[in-house]
């Protein structure tokens, strides 16, 4: 199954704490996330002041999941 990842903690933590993927996956996340704490400029300081050039948000995570609002996932 591709969920199964051989005793790996993450895996192992998921289904302790939340159950099966099938039963609560990517899904059902999506309320807890809230962002509460997100600084857009702290975090733009910060890679300045690493010497970053550019910066490239995530836009979709693994599996189609959008990182945003999005009709089209």
């Amino acid at each position: 199954m591709g969920w199964e990842r051989n005793g790996k903690s993450a895996y192992i933590h998921h289904l302790a704490t939340y159950g099966e993927h099938s039963e609560f996956g990517y899904k059902d996340f999506i309320p807890m996330f809230k962002a509460e704490k997100f600084d857009a400029e702290a975090w733009g300081e910060l890679f300045k002041e690493a010497g970053a050039r550019y910066v490239v948000p995530v836009a979709e995570h693994h599996d189609a999941f959008a990182m945003y609002n999005s009709n089209h996932t």
